[in-house]
């Protein structure tokens, strides 16, 4: 405040008044963000319930999470890969008619092309004109398999475990 009359009188190289100004905004600031980061801990619980893109808190640990249904499915089918390793494309079957389990196939089994035998669910029918040897089976049921292999004339190659089997085509 140079050209400005004081009310009171500053002693000469007194820096008194400016440092107590300083302190007194810096203490005003150290204030607020207490109060802000009480405030926003404090509501954190309320603020989840209200407000649906809020972070929730992490649940408790329940012990080790079990597996989702892509992993399940890719370690099955892991053996098999070696064997359709130089396959450009092979069949597909099952005993559920969904598309998921086609997909998560295709994803567990990639790059080769899985192509449905019978048709499915939500997709074109299968091309009648696609030949492929040999035909993977993913099934729930195990006794599903020998109803299969009579119904689209298939010969067992090889076991993966209980639920998938590797299928060649008679002719």
């Amino acid at each position: 405040r140079r050209g400005q009359k004081l009310d009171h009188p500053r002693k000469p190289g007194s820096r008194g008044s400016l440092i107590t100004r300083h302190m007194i905004r810096a203490a005003r600031l150290v204030l607020t963000l207490g109060a802000l980061a009480l405030i926003t801990n404090g509501l954190t619980p309320y603020w989840s319930r209200l407000h649906p893109f809020w972070p929730r808190p992490a649940p408790a640990s329940r012990g080790p999470a079990e597996p989702d249904s892509v992993t399940t499915l890719d370690e099955m089918l892991a053996p098999l890969r070696p064997v359709l390793r130089d396959r450009k494309q092979v069949g597909f079957v099952s005993d559920r008619n969904h598309t998921g389990l086609l997909f998560r196939t295709q994803y567990a089994l990639s790059p080769t092309l899985i192509v449905p035998l019978e048709p499915i669910q939500g997709l074109r029918p299968p091309s009648r004109s696609v030949s492929t040897e040999l035909v993977v089976g993913v099934f729930e049921d195990p006794r599903a398999i020998e109803a299969a292999a009579r119904r689209l004339k298939l010969t067992p190659v090889r076991a993966f475990g209980r639920r998938v089997i590797l299928f060649r085509k008679r002719p």
